[in-house]
């Protein structure tokens, strides 16, 4: 399961600890004081789970009802509900029938924010030579070096498309 904090997009957690005795092999102490640990031989004991964390920003994962999660069977099923949260259908008609699921990437959109814009034009699915297709923000949806970004994946699509006619266009 993936982890995508919904306050900084930050990817990775961290599980913060209370009551933990702990013991490390020290492999170095340097001359400023910094010591280098062997971390194969650590052994750690007691404790528990405090909280679980955006190790980037420490934004505290919750359940849906706010409550901060210490338990790793409940953090696990908030992670799928999360991750079931930015994936959703679409469906929509340009000359014939096209269904598609998007799995949102970036935190900053939501299925209706993303609807919005691909029905106004401020998003388009565009394929890329990995075969992967995706939904890009384009008109001042740009990240925050001012580029266009990836918002989401198009993890299925069923197409049924009809073309009245076909013409080549020679130069």
């Amino acid at each position: 399961m993936n982890y995508l904090c919904p306050n900084c997009g930050g990817t990775r957690l961290e599980e913060i600890m209370t009551g933990v005795t702990q013991s490390s092999e020290i492999t170095d102490v340097g001359e400023g004081g910094d010591i280098s640990y062997n971390l194969e031989t650590s052994a750690g004991d007691s404790g528990e789970v405090s909280r679980y964390q955006c190790i980037n920003c420490g934004n505290h994962v919750q359940d849906d009802c706010g409550d901060t999660i210490t338990d790793c069977d409940v953090l696990a099923d908030r992670l799928i509900e999360l991750e079931e949260e930015r994936t959703f259908k679409l469906s929509f008609t340009a000359q014939g029938y096209i269904e598609q699921t998007i799995h949102i990437t970036d935190h900053r959109y939501t299925p209706e924010k993303v609807m919005e814009m691909l029905k106004t034009g401020r998003a388009v699915t565009s394929a890329q030579e990995d075969g992967k297709v995706i939904v890009v923000a384009l008109l001042g949806e740009s990240n925050e070096n001012g580029d266009i970004s990836d918002i989401a994946t198009i993890i299925s699509s069923d197409c049924r498309l009809e073309y009245e006619e076909f013409e080549r266009q020679d130069d």
